[in-house]
């Protein structure tokens, strides 16, 4: 995936993340519905935060589900 984020602003990173990102802890896997024109930049903000890149493991026309390890996982994680 590379450096995807680096084509958003922090701004729009942080409205992206706060849309998959568990409110009781940041840190935890991602396992969430979004909308597929969304994809992009909620796959870059979760690989900003997490440094770990979603999966799409389902989809219908409009959603998909996307995973992610999530950051505590993740290469960058305090593990």
């Amino acid at each position: 995936m590379g450096d995807t984020y680096c084509n958003y602003s922090q701004d729009r990173l942080d409205r992206a993340f706060e849309q998959v990102k568990s409110s009781f802890d940041w840190k935890a896997p991602i396992d969430v519905w979004v909308r597929k024109r969304d994809q992009e930049i909620i796959a870059a903000a979760v690989m900003y935060f997490t440094t770990t890149p979603i999966d799409i493991v389902e989809e219908t026309d409009m959603y998909v589900r996307i995973k992610a390890d999530g950051y505590r996982a993740g290469p960058a994680g305090d593990h």
